[in-house]
């Protein structure tokens, strides 16, 4: 391996490392802003086989004040419960109201659907998406919509804190924030308006109803994987303004509780959320060269002749990333010795999830089958 080669990782790797620490500098949380704005809230909460999650979730949004009007559940054809938890905590609260799910029409993934048929049933002024897993904090809902008044836009997402619980989840669930926020620099999305400065997590969507209805609902975003994230971007399509801020300290999420959760809910996104066979491989190719092989190369500099400094300079800035994104989210900084695996975890996961929809009849969810390979 050339030394040009290798000071180009180093570069490119120091860039990466530049663009974490603005990111976890300067990208803005929710404030603490009281608002007195006559505006209603409507909570919509797509649930699929969310008996585990579902009583706590609509006990966070019950504490959400009188902003929120009304909470809907869509019980997505589930056969665990949920609809029953759901009855039942309708005895506490009236603002709870469950929507009787419909058979999924063609041409939709479910999330999206779930989504759209919440839209339709809700009355409220503010749509509030949330995922059954996500726990809203005291007060969110206000200083959501404060939020959203003092900035002018219609349109709030906010990243959640990414919980983790056992061994492997500090291992590999950490990569899903290091993926996107060590390429997005967010300051952009608020001076660009560009689509592709769009971002969101499904985790929590905050959004104005007439503009959510002007450009259609989820209709837009019915095949979509990262249904959120394109949904953002279609808000910017629209001339319309949208932002996705730091939001762990109202909101949080455990998405998974165990590594094979984290396998099946990591390879519906690994490969089907891609849109072209290039992308995914400029992905696997990116976490391949620069993200896993420079600490490879390391090992065995010496015996290959490599350049031992060049190395060592990509490898530190990849951990450096890691070290600063611990921090920032909440991780326990050992979980950085464990990149390499986590890496070869999240390659490898890619490469499966293509066989299944390449070879098989793609990847399961919730007992729904992705495979969008023939969108390609």
């Amino acid at each position: 391996m050339s030394l040009l080669l290798i000071f180009s990782l180093a570069v490119i790797n120091l860039i990466i490392l530049l663009v974490v620490l603005i990111n976890a500098i300067k990208w803005p949380g929710l404030k603490t802003l009281s608002t007195t704005a006559d505006a209603s809230v409507s909570i919509l909460i797509p649930a699929r086989n969310e008996a585990t999650h579902m009583e706590e979730a609509l006990r966070s949004a019950i504490i959400q004040g009188p902003t929120v009007k009304e909470i809907l559940v869509y019980d997505d054809h589930s056969d665990d419960g949920t609809g029953e938890i759901v009855e039942l905590m309708r005895q506490e609260s009236p603002l709870i109201q469950l929507v009787q799910p419909i058979p999924l029409a063609e041409g939709w993934f479910g999330k999206p659907f779930a989504c759209a048929q919440l839209g339709r049933s809700a009355s409220g002024q503010w749509l509030l998406f949330l995922d059954a897993d996500t726990r809203l904090h005291a007060g969110a809902v206000s200083l959501m919509l404060g939020e959203a008044k003092q900035r002018g836009i219609t349109f709030l997402s906010c990243w959640p804190a990414l919980l983790a619980g056992s061994f492997w989840e500090h291992v590999f669930m950490p990569m899903l924030n290091f993926v996107v926020f060590s390429l997005f620099p967010t300051p952009m999305q608020e001076r660009d308006s560009r689509p592709s400065f769009g971002l969101a997590h499904g985790a929590c969507l905050f959004i104005h109803r007439a503009e959510y209805e002007s450009i259609g609902g989820h209709a837009c975003v019915k095949q979509e994987i990262f249904e959120d994230t394109v949904l953002a971007r279609v808000w910017r399509e629209n001339n319309l303004k949208g932002l996705c801020l730091d939001g762990q300290k109202m909101v949080s999420v455990r998405m998974y509780t165990n590594l094979r959760e984290m396998i099946q809910g990591f390879s519906k996104i690994a490969y089907p959320a891609f849109r072209k066979e290039c992308s995914f491989w400029l992905f696997i190719g990116f976490h391949s060269l620069f993200m896993l092989m420079p600490m490879v190369l390391l090992f065995f500099a010496k015996p290959l002749g490599l350049s031992i400094l060049g190395l060592s300079i990509a490898t530190g800035a990849v951990v450096s990333a890691r070290a600063v994104q611990c921090f920032q989210f909440g991780y326990p900084i050992w979980s950085v010795l464990f990149h390499p695996v986590a890496e070869i975890g999240l390659i490898g996961l890619g490469l499966y999830a293509r066989h299944q929809c390449r070879h098989r009849s793609g990847v399961q969810w919730k007992g729904r089958t992705y495979n969008p390979t023939e969108q390609r």
